[in-house]
């Protein structure tokens, strides 16, 4: 029985606040970006002015063979954000790209690759033979690159809910001194009366907050899933959270997990079902694609209850 546990969709976290406790251990996967990148971020709200986001919410677990350097990984990350705020500036969007360069050059190495397979071998069935695997390697590279681009734009938008959520609080503490100062200034019942009518105030005050656990503005968690599934070994067991949990809970192939599996989880928490399947079926494919070889893998996604 495998023992590789590994927690997803998010790779930052934390989205799930139903989680429980005693899952807290169970790694999430680092994208590659440098690991000062663990410690909280700042939002800038003016001059001088600066609020603290919550910080990510590990352990994790980095992948031995990333495409990417953890200085690349940080380049490209801030390319997604530049490009990302030039989008909603409304501005024209620049040449992007500080790994313009490095991916190109990659391209054409493949390129120059199989030519010189070709020639290596006079050309000839044979040739073409070492062209087509050279062109095999050189598409799982790029596919290997995707996913951790894939990984990236996943952290990108989970930091940015983080955000969102703590200008949310930011925002709504103001709301309740103001709230507080208006009822305290004066006796005049329609004062406290004004002050309930504050956004983030009076009858459906939560439900109008911003709500930190909304998958909506995150990357669907099938992507995320297939990006992950690059890096890990096949029979890893997942454990889902947010939209890819409450997918899998609609499954009708949902079971118990057996005695063993159950025990590669610690003992306090909840007990579990799962499915185990190919990745393509876990993904909800019709098939398994030729381009995508980890799509054969068997893996083993798992998540707590509807009781827990």
């Amino acid at each position: 029985m495998p023992s590789f546990l590994l927690r997803l969709p998010a790779v930052r976290g934390p989205l799930d606040a139903t989680s429980p406790a005693a899952l807290a251990a169970v790694p999430r996967l680092w994208p590659g970006l440098p690991l000062s990148m663990r410690a909280p971020s700042r939002l800038a709200l003016g001059r001088n002015r600066w609020l603290e986001t919550p910080a990510p919410q590990g352990p994790w677990f980095t992948p031995p063979h990333l495409p990417y350097t953890p200085e690349e990984a940080a380049a490209c990350l801030e390319d997604m954000r530049r490009l990302g705020q030039a989008a909603l500036s409304g501005v024209p969007l620049e040449t992007l790209g500080q790994l313009a360069g490095r991916e190109d050059a990659l391209r054409r190495q493949s390129e120059a690759a199989a030519r010189q397979a070709f020639a290596a071998c006079g050309g000839g069935e044979d040739g073409a033979a070492h062209a087509a695997r050279a062109a095999e390697q050189a598409e799982q590279e790029e596919l290997t690159r995707a996913a951790q681009r894939m990984l990236l734009w996943s952290w990108l938008q989970e930091e940015r809910l983080a955000e969102m959520a703590a200008l949310d609080r930011h925002m709504r503490a103001g709301q309740d001194a103001l709230a507080a100062m208006l009822g305290e200034a004066a006796e005049d019942a329609e004062v406290p009366a004004m002050a309930a009518r504050l956004p983030g105030h009076g009858p459906g005050a939560e439900a109008a907050a911003l709500d930190a656990a909304d998958m909506s503005l995150l990357p669907p968690w099938e992507r995320v899933l297939d990006a992950a599934a690059v890096f890990l070994p096949e029979g890893a067991v997942l454990l889902a959270e947010g939209a890819m949990r409450q997918a899998l809970l609609e499954r009708e192939d949902l079971r118990p997990l057996t005695a063993a599996e159950q025990a590669l989880f610690p003992a306090d928490g909840p007990a579990l079902c799962g499915v185990r399947a190919p990745l393509w079926q876990l993904l909800r494919r019709p098939r398994a694609l030729r381009c995508r070889v980890h799509w054969q893998r068997e893996f083993l996604l798992v998540t707590w209850g509807r009781e827990a």
